[in-house]
């Protein structure tokens, strides 16, 4: 296998067969056959990022993803049919699990060396609370009535109880109900870090959990702290991952059903652009920035790898129905925008080539009320000349 963990880095020496190559190895084990897998092979390059990130070269997190899908297949075998319409039932709050999980993730500080020691821990209790109470909770509480349903054939109603009581009986997998360190429940962190139940010194971090005459107390350092937040972070992609690779096997028939139809999706942005970014690096193309002006959506690229300027931005530029129609999916984005832009930049971050089209007719073109011509007849081109560092305009 091709070093997966440069993947994660820009590399003109990966190519596409590289990436395709890497996500076989790691992912077709996981689909019920070939055909479903090529299916999915686009998004499972997304997807490899955060296997790369959380789950490769950790082997209690692959072995907990095994065991997690193994939960999931013996259910299908026992009972197609139910647990396809469970996973139907469950669509709509997994997915806005995702979408809440995205919208903090890019609100995220960009240097944590700034704050303070209090400062630090705060915020990790924060992360913490937010990633159990708004992500993982939805996403453990169907993964407890799959596993109950393999255990007594049994798909329980979740709605009387607790997060604390799912996690106390979901029995044998204390990876994804304790931390590593203490081994106090997520449901008592998570109630920690809501109520502000801490007491935070230079040194130490003194937390208090539970009710009555079960109340605790627990010392640990900051590091710990730390290493806890991580660790909920990391579980919560492993089970995410996991939940994901079961609905990618299964999407046609999930679909189909009646409680899939009656789901209004409205996808962020940054969703399917996240995607978008990571297949350009595939093709070699290394991603600066997004930004807006004037109802203007604007790309801006580093030119491909052993290409040049015009070759790049005419392929740069198929990808402005993709970018359309995530604007257009998102409805906090879809009137915001009226065009769209692309830059090619050099190394020294100079525009050096731009293409720029309207987005109604990519959402037309997508949705086969105009052709091919009639879209590319849309799209205004601008080179910069080398000879007097002037735009030439419409190549």
């Amino acid at each position: 296998m091709h070093n997966i963990f440069r993947t994660l880095q820009y590399d003109v020496n990966l190519t596409i067969d590289d990436y395709n190559q890497v996500i076989k190895e790691v992912f077709l084990k996981h689909f019920r056959d070939e055909e479903t897998f090529f299916k999915n092979k686009e998004l499972l390059r997304t997807e490899l990022v955060s296997y790369i990130k959380y789950i490769a070269k950790k082997e209690k997190f692959e072995q907990l993803l095994e065991k997690i899908l193994k939960v999931f297949s013996d259910c299908i075998q026992k009972d197609k049919d139910q647990v396809i319409k469970e996973l139907a039932l469950n669509l709509s709050k997994v997915s806005k699990a995702d979408s809440l999980y995205l919208s903090y993730y890019i609100r995220q500080p960009t240097d944590l060396s700034l704050y303070s020691p209090r400062d630090l821990a705060e915020y990790y209790f924060d992360v913490i609370n937010y990633t159990l109470e708004s992500c993982y909770k939805p996403r453990i509480e169907l993964f407890y009535k799959i596993w109950k349903f393999n255990k007594d054939n049994t798909l329980v109603d979740v709605s009387s109880k607790t997060f604390g009581d799912i996690l106390n009986l979901l029995n044998n997998f204390d990876e994804l109900t304790k931390d590593p360190i203490f081994n106090i429940v997520f449901s008592q962190w998570r109630n920690i870090s809501d109520h502000k139940d801490f007491d935070i010194t230079k040194d130490n971090i003194e937390v208090a959990y539970g009710k009555g005459i079960n109340r605790k107390t627990q010392m640990l350092s900051h590091s710990q702290l730390k290493e806890i937040a991580f660790y909920v972070h990391s579980v919560y992609n492993v089970l995410r991952l996991t939940e994901v690779i079961i609905y990618l096997n299964y999407t046609e028939e999930i679909m189909m059903t009646d409680e899939a139809k009656s789901i209004n999706f409205n996808i962020r942005s940054e969703a399917s652009l996240l995607h978008i970014i990571h297949n350009l690096q595939t093709v070699g193309f290394e991603f600066h920035s997004f930004n807006d002006k004037d109802n203007i959506f604007i790309l801006n690229l580093y030119i491909k790898s052993n290409s040049d300027v015009q070759e790049s931005i005419i392929h740069a530029s198929q990808l402005f129905t993709n970018i359309a129609m995530a604007l257009d999916n998102d409805d906090c984005q879809k009137d915001k925008f009226n065009e769209m832009q692309i830059n090619i930049l050099d190394k020294d971050d100079a525009n050096v080539a731009s293409a720029k089209t309207g987005i109604k007719s990519c959402i037309d073109f997508s949705l086969g009320k105009i052709d091919m011509n009639q879209l590319i007849d849309n799209v205004r081109f601008k080179i910069k000349s080398k000879a007097n560092s002037k735009f030439k305009n419409d190549i």
